[in-house]
This record gives C-alpha cells, sequence and structure tokens, in this order.
C-alpha cells in the first residue's frame, strides 16, 4: 500500500469509528431524554464517549505519525547518493561549457531518477543565470509536503467537521510533490 492510501485509509477509518461513536451519543441522549435513566448514569456514559473519542483520535495519530516517519525513511533511503551514481556527463558540468538552455533542459531530464546527477546540475544551475529547468523535487521538499499532507490528516481527525477536514476527504490535499507516496 502507497503511503498516501494508507494515511487516507488511517483517516477514513478513524472517522468512521468517531461517527459510530456519535450514533452511540445520540442513542444515549434519546433514551435520557425518554426517561431509561439518571442524570448521573447518563453523564458517566457520556464521559466513557468522550474518552473512547479520545482514545481513537490519539490512536489515529499514532498510526499517521509512523506513517510519516516509514515515509520519510523511504525518501531519504532513496536520495542516498554514491561514487556509481556518477555519470561521465558530470565531466561536461566540471568543464564549465555554456550550455543552451535547451542542453540544460536535456540534461536535467536524462538525470531525475539519479540523485546524485540531480545535486550536481541544481549545483551548476545556481551558478549559472539562465539555465532553469523543472528539477525533480528533493528530499526535503518531498518530506516537507508529506509532513504537512499527514497534518492535515491528524487535523481531519481531531474536528472532523471544518471546511478543511472536507477538503482533505475530497482529496484536495494530495501531496503533488510526493509522487512516490501515492
Amino acid at each position: 500500500m502507497k503511503y498516501t492510501e494508507k494515511v487516507m485509509g488511517i483517516v477514513k477509518d478513524s472517522l468512521a469509528m468517531i461517527e459510530r461513536v456519535k450514533t452511540e451519543r445520540e442513542d444515549l441522549k434519546f433514551r435520557h431524554e425518554n426517561g431509561e435513566f439518571t442524570d448521573k448514569w447518563f453523564d458517566v456514559k457520556n464521559r466513557e464517549l468522550d474518552s473512547k473519542v479520545e482514545a481513537l483520535r490519539l490512536e489515529a495519530s499514532r498510526l499517521l505519525q509512523e506513517t510519516g516517519k516509514a515515509y520519510c525513511a523511504m525518501v531519504e533511503k532513496t536520495t542516498e547518493i554514491d561514487g556509481t551514481m556518477l555519470h561521465d556527463d558530470a565531466k561536461l558540468l566540471q568543464m564549465d561549457l555554456k550550455m543552451t538552455p535547451h542542453q540544460f533542459e536535456v540534461l536535467v531530464e536524462k538525470h531525475r531518477e539519479n540523485p546524485l546527477m540531480s545535486q550536481l546540475l541544481r549545483e551548476y544551475s545556481n551558478k549559472h543565470e539562465g539555465l532553469y529547468a523543472s528539477f525533480a523535487h528533493t528530499a526535503a521538499d518531498k518530506i516537507g509536503a508529506f509532513n504537512d499532507f499527514v497534518g492535515k490528516a491528524m487535523d481531519t481527525v481531531r474536528t472532523p467537521d471544518t471546511m478543511t477536514a472536507a477538503l482533505f476527504q475530497d482529496g484536495k490535499y494530495i501531496p503533488q510533490v510526493c509522487p512516490e507516496s501515492e
């Protein structure tokens, strides 16, 4: 299961369980209003339901944080660099050759999946005006975006009746910079 799907599943399952508790609470209130039990017993049961909801939210938060940590570990592992990733094209960068934007873009695309070459090309771009490319997102970009996503998921479980929660549940907060998370 991909990380984004796992987060969405945790949120969906947690909200469904919280909704069942809400239904229990409504039934409890209805029965209390019809005189089936005392105010004291009603208050005790209400507190039990509050505790149940809080436990569900804490468990969801724990699972969401675990998923976030697993995603971060995967990103860090897949962006580790070593000497075997050094391609002969790095010689072009060392020569400080004047490249056209198109030539540079072709190199960026060629090495999009190579963390070492992407890093070298990004540094080269920073030193040479006019060489812009759509680089693959860095590990820090991906981790930051996914952490924001997990934060929105936690907010959704904590306060499911907000506009943010509705947008989250509609898939409006899927992290676009983390394609491997989906």
